[in-house]
């Protein structure tokens, strides 16, 4: 019987992995496989996607995170500190001050930081968020990541938080374009028909 170890990262949702990796071992069983390990459980907690190490930066333990309120909690907790870290005027533009807290919600303030100081460098618009993008793609690259307005070195996949940065706030849009359709909706009603 040969052995086999499972790597793989499935779904994020408990029941689903559950159910994905009880799959996979028992194909593994048909073609006569010893299931070694099965490893590789996502390393964030659901509901928000806290990784236990931040929470523990409040004092929150990982079980202390399957509890939806404290989860809740300890979101708002790091996205106010990553606000601070930030540091964004207000006097920036609404979608790129949120853009900005999103990818850090993601992959660290840091890394936002840095491609605003290259954006900045480069005389570039360093609080605009297609901008910043665009130079935090460039943190992949040794020249970038080497540079003396970088600190925190290399970001080997920065289109992965760009992709759920433009994702989150594509989603955002969309709902509030809903919910203003509806207020709109709700005053026509309430308008005098002469209007």
């Amino acid at each position: 019987m040969e052995k086999v170890v499972i790597l793989a990262r499935v779904s994020t949702d408990k029941q689903e992995y559950e159910r994905q990796i009880t799959e996979l071992t028992e194909h593994c069983r048909k073609m006569d496989w010893e299931v070694v390990i099965l490893t590789n459980k996502p390393s964030f907690v659901e509901l928000m996607q806290v990784m236990p190490h931040i929470a523990r930066h409040w004092d929150v333990t990982a079980e202390e995170l399957l509890d939806p309120a404290i989860n809740i909690d300890v979101a708002c907790r790091l996205y106010k500190s990553m606000l601070k870290q930030l540091r964004t005027p207000k006097s920036a533009d609404e979608f790129d001050r949120m853009a900005f807290a999103v990818a850090s919600y993601n992959c660290g303030a840091s890394r936002v930081i840095d491609a605003r100081n290259l954006a900045e460098y480069y005389d570039e618009p360093k609080y605009e968020w297609t901008t910043v993008s665009d130079y935090m793609l460039l943190l992949s690259d040794e020249e970038f990541y080497n540079h003396e307005a970088v600190n925190g070195g290399e970001f080997k996949e920065p289109h992965i938080t760009i992709a759920y940065t433009n994702k989150v706030l594509h989603t955002y849009a969309r709902f509030k374009r809903k919910e203003l359709a509806k207020v709109g909706r709700e005053v026509n009603a309430l308008s005098p028909s002469y209007l």
